[in-house]
């Protein structure tokens, strides 16, 4: 006995110090509460109680436990899942419940060994007390049965709430969406408004809150609150009805036995008076017997046979009586058992039932409130947004526009002739080359400085930064973009009656500004050229900087836009140059750049096949990679938890659909950092067959574990200086280094190439890591299983699935430590040439664009046959003492002072370093 209250203490403890390590890692890391955790919890610790610890011996033990055994599982599993999802960065905001601690809450606090235990001085009772409890009153039954038409009538009035708040608010969002639409409409006319386009995103955001919010209406009516409940409430009606019911019959059963009970012993009662009045008129009858004499004895003789017939009559009467009266008492006693087990049973069957309405209860309570809470939290960030974005208005801007472009209309009127003449001038063949677009750019947008020293402090953008047009055309409606040469007339403002010294554009014969005649023999163009001669009838349309790189004209047919895919109908623009299409008021978020030749066609780029894309490149690289490392270490390298904070969904995506669109013409400085991570760390995911192949997924993970065992060695004699045994383990790691390039030979070139681009472009993050907190680990975690992944199944998730993270995660950390070591020479991503505003060309250099990479086979066949060995003991013995004072390293990232020993050994081993060691 006293061993099983042991036992039963210690699993006790365990569970305790189980739950306060959970609520502290909860408590410090809020993204990581959910409610899913919560109920794993709750759920082990109630599996945890129902075990009968005075049964349990060595026989049953395993099968008395199963349940805990499961239940520990699901923890670890949910735990994990929501941890790696959080490493990954797929958690968002949005992605989890966050649900604060207090004593209020369902939270860590009351889900405990001492909370359980003490639940009895609280109040509570287990299933058993509970029944135990309800069976001595009289009027259980009737208790809880009155509890369930309650419970029935309380839910009621919550639907009858949720239904008509749900059809108010879709009412609303309704009307909302109405009048965001007219206002808009309205707004849209007019011009040179201040935060004009801050408001119609504001109302742009309302119609996407509106649809998403009848979405979630339409969720909450129809399986995820209303539909559940209601559905549980018939139930419980139903089965409330039927109970009630049943122990109706129950009790008219056991009301007629009593009353039969009473009528028998009422009879009883009858039959006993009536056997004492026979009895006592016999006992006359025989005195009247003694006393007479004579002829009167006669008659006294058949009187007194009579009353003695009568007497023993009422005597079996009444025995009779007695009978019937110990078989209704029987019966009665029968009946009540019966009427005892039958509330047994009913009290368990309503407690049964009241637990799963009130299951049922809190999951559509859960629902509803979690999916507010989503749309708030969504509805929250947009309008903090929004907020930001208002702050950074300058007041009378758009007043100023507008009196630039009034005085702008007047002067081009009165230097008409002035035009004419300077398009008809021989002097025009004298002008000088026209500034650069990035000048134009600069020019029009005087925050561009602020935008360049944020980006050289590694600072991110919170989203795209456009543009207004600085110039505007003069052209009708009906003309093209181009125009003719007389309606080409210069901007009074960057052109005075004395200045003839700018060279004035061709005039192609066709009578547009661009055709495929003199698209290679055009200069770059002017300051005014990107203004008036290249906007044309768009001189009020916001722009950004990459449409600004465009010659527009309208649309005369219906296509697709290539920025928000939708068909353009009315209000369409198409580059001269690049055939680029898309509507008018998608200008303002444009970040195609124009190639100066056709836009290729829309590609299959996020899930695609890594063939593919990889084929359309010389290197095998795709370009997707290259564009986005280039990008981060251009400004990013320093910027803290680069890789590891999210980005801003809507912008993410919008990311994702340019490079499908555009490819390497997407201007992605418009972007923050973290929106440029997570569109790499999606392309890595979302791969079909990541760079490691699966069919060599078994190889390298346990060349993993094989790492992890060298580590395991160093860290349990890192205190052993004096071990001689490390020049061993400088082999081991060698021998490790060797195993990975065997394996890394086997993926083909593409494969390999990206791998390679990909790791270096990490160590240079892990480089900065005293600045942005990435070290090797942090990326192993995040990059692991996006490069290394078992081939998919259908194959629950177990726990021994889960570990195989740690294996992929130090997988990648050895190959960004050890890049240098793994690959032969190093990939510099800065080379690649990745368009830009400043300057975009028909034509690259190819000696600009970086040498695609070998795989090692094909770089050094002899070496890659190459291995390690000692020639004599002698050799062992001169590592070993010039190696005396080597310290083992901890982990891959250890001091300055060890990387540099281990690097000494390294080189002894491989014939880098003059010592007696040789190299077959």
């Amino acid at each position: 006995m006293e061993r099983r209250d042991c036992f039963k203490e210690v699993i006790h403890i365990r569970l305790d110090e189980l739950l306060r390590v959970l609520k502290s890692v909860m408590n410090k890391h809020q993204n990581l509460n959910s409610v899913d955790l919560q109920n794993a919890a709750e759920m082990l610790t109630a599996k945890v109680k129902a075990v009968n610890f005075t049964e349990v011996n060595e026989e049953n033990k395993n099968d008395l436990f199963k349940e805990v055994f499961s239940s520990i599982e699901t923890l670890a599993f949910t735990f994990g899942n929501i941890l790696t999802n959080f490493l990954m960065g797929d958690v968002g905001n949005d992605s989890l419940l966050r649900l604060p601690v207090s004593r209020e809450s369902k939270s860590f606090e009351n889900v405990s060994v001492e909370s359980v235990d003490s639940s009895n001085e609280k109040g509570n009772f287990s299933p058993i007390e509970l029944d135990s409890v309800l069976l001595k009153n009289t009027d259980s039954v009737e208790l809880a049965l009155s509890y369930a038409k309650t419970w029935s009538k309380y839910t009621k009035n919550i639907v009858s709430w949720v239904e008509k708040k749900l059809n108010l608010e879709l009412e609303s969002t309704r009307n909302i969406v109405k009048l965001a639409e007219a206002t808009r409409s309205n707004i849209g006319m007019q011009e040179f408004m201040p935060l004009q386009s801050l408001f119609t995103s504001a109302l742009l955001s309302d119609i996407k809150n509106s649809h998403l919010l009848q979405q979630t209406i339409a969720a909450l009516q129809a399986n995820k609150f209303v539909q559940p409940l209601l559905g549980r409430k018939n139930e419980m009606e139903k089965q409330r009805k039927e109970i009630k019911e049943l122990w109706k019959q129950e009790q008219n059963k056991m009301l007629e036995t009593e009353t039969a009970l009473k009528k028998a012993k009422l009879l009883c009662m009858q039959r006993q008076d009536e056997y004492e009045k026979a009895k006592s008129s016999m006992f006359r009858a025989e005195e009247e017997h003694l006393c007479s004499s004579g002829g009167v004895v006669k008659n006294l003789n058949k009187q007194l046979e009579k009353k003695r017939r009568l007497e023993e009559e009422a005597l079996q009467k009444v025995e009779e009586a007695n009978e019937l009266y110990k078989v209704c008492v029987t019966n009665v006693e029968e009946r009540r058992n019966d009427l005892e087990n039958t509330k047994r049973e009913i009290l368990t069957q309503l407690q049964k039932l009241v637990f799963q309405c009130d299951l049922t209860l809190k999951a559509v309570t859960v629902n509803l409130f979690q999916m507010q809470h989503l749309q708030a939290a969504s509805l929250a960030s947009n309008l903090q947004s929004l907020c930001d974005s208002a702050k950074l208005y300058d007041p009378g801007q758009e007043y100023s526009e507008f009196v630039k472009a009034t005085n702008s209309t007047e002067e081009e009127k009165v230097d008409g002739n002035v035009n004419k003449q300077l398009t008809n001038s021989p002097h025009t063949a004298g002008y000088g080359p026209s500034d650069s677009l990035e000048d134009v750019v600069r020019l029009a947008d005087p925050s561009s400085k602020i935008e360049e020293d944020r980006c050289s402090n590694s600072a991110d953008v919170t989203g795209p930064s456009f543009i207004r047009s600085w110039t505007f055309g003069m052209f009708s409606d009906s003309e093209s973009t181009g125009g003719s040469s007389e309606s080409r007339s210069l901007d009074s403002e960057s052109i005075s009656p004395g200045d003839f010294h700018r060279k004035l554009p061709r005039t192609p014969s066709s009578g547009t500004m661009s055709s495929a005649d003199d698209l290679d023999e055009r200069e770059p163009p002017s300051p005014s050229e990107a203004g008036p001669n290249s906007l044309g009838t768009f001189k009020k349309t916001l722009m950004s900087k990459a449409a600004l790189t465009h010659k527009f004209r309208k649309l005369r047919s219906p296509t697709k836009c290539r920025d928000c895919e939708g068909i353009v109908v009315f209000q369409g623009v198409e580059c001269e140059e690049c055939l680029l299409v898309c509507h008018r008021k998608c200008l303002e978020n444009l970040v195609i750049i124009c190639g100066h030749q056709k836009l290729p066609g829309k590609i299959h780029l996020f899930g695609a096949e890594f063939t593919q894309v990889a084929k359309k490149e010389s290197d095998g690289i795709p370009f997707i990679l290259k564009i986005c490392a280039s990008e981060i270490e251009h400004r990013a390298l320093c910027l803290q938890g680069i890789y590891r904070v999210c980005g801003n969904k809507i912008k993410t995506e919008k990311l994702c659909q340019a490079l499908e669109n555009g490819m390497h013409l997407v201007d992605i400085s418009e972007f923050s950092s973290h929106d440029i991570c997570d569109v790499l760390k999606l392309y890595l995911r979302q791969l079909p067959e990541p760079f490691i192949l699966f069919r060599l997924y078994k190889e390298f993970i346990d060349l993993a574990k094989e790492i992890q065992h060298v580590n395991e060695e160093q860290e349990s004699k890192k205190d052993n200086s004096e071990d001689k045994k490390w020049p061993s383990m400088c082999i081991e790691i060698n021998r490790i280094l060797i195993k990975s390039k065997d394996l890394l030979r086997q993926l083909p070139v593409s494969n390999f190439n990206s791998l390679h681009y990909l790791i270096v472009h990490l160590k240079r993050v892990v480089d900065h890591a005293e600045e942005n907190k990435m070290n090797s680990k942090n990326l192993g975690v995040i990059f692991g299983p996006s490069l290394i992944r078992p081939r998919p199944t259908t194959a629950p998730v177990t726990i021994s699935s889960l570990a195989e993270y740690s294996n992929q995660a130090r997988l990648v950390e050895f190959l960004i430590t050890y890049s240098q070591k793994i690959f032969d020479g190093s990939l510099q991503p800065q080379d690649v040439v990745v368009c830009s505003i400043g300057g975009v060309a028909s034509h690259v250099d190819q000696g600009c664009l970086p040498k695609p990479l070998l795989s090692p086979e094909e770089r050094d066949p002899e070496h890659s046959t190459k291995s390690l060995f000692f020639s004599s003991k002698e050799d062992m013995h001169t590592v070993g003492s010039e190696t005396k004072s080597f310290e083992p390293a901890t982990s891959f990232e250890e001091s300055e002072r060890k990387q540099n020993a281990l690097e000494k050994c390294d080189a002894c081993l491989t014939g880098e370093w003059p010592c007696k060691i040789h190299v077959c």
